[in-house]
């Protein structure tokens, strides 16, 4: 890396979020997502859980684990915890836009 590429990577600047300024205000130029974008991505991301979902039951079967055994790892997966927190963030959103 040369010294004109440290803090950049793939044209962004370290520390800045995307759709964000460096002080964490939105870009201005970010347009705002319609009601209709939101639920569509909700629909899509909850699509997505369902299938995550459905697969580590699978697996779980394929493996003989206990139900039991299997819940908790649905209860636990990190990837489905962190789903779900962007879907309640996608239902806050489509709850407060216009």
């Amino acid at each position: 890396m040369t010294d004109g590429q440290q803090g950049h990577e793939e044209g962004r600047v370290e520390g800045h979020e995307e759709g964000r300024q460096p002080d964490g205000q939105p870009d201005a130029e970010q347009p705002v997502p319609t009601r209709a974008e939101l639920q569509q991505a909700r629909d899509e991301l909850a699509a997505y859980r369902d299938r995550l979902a459905a697969d580590v039951v699978v697996m779980g079967q394929k493996l003989k684990l206990p139900r039991r055994m299997v819940e908790r790892n649905l209860a636990q997966h990190p990837e489905l915890a962190q789903v779900d927190g962007v879907l309640a963030q996608l239902e806050q959103q489509i709850a407060a836009a216009p």
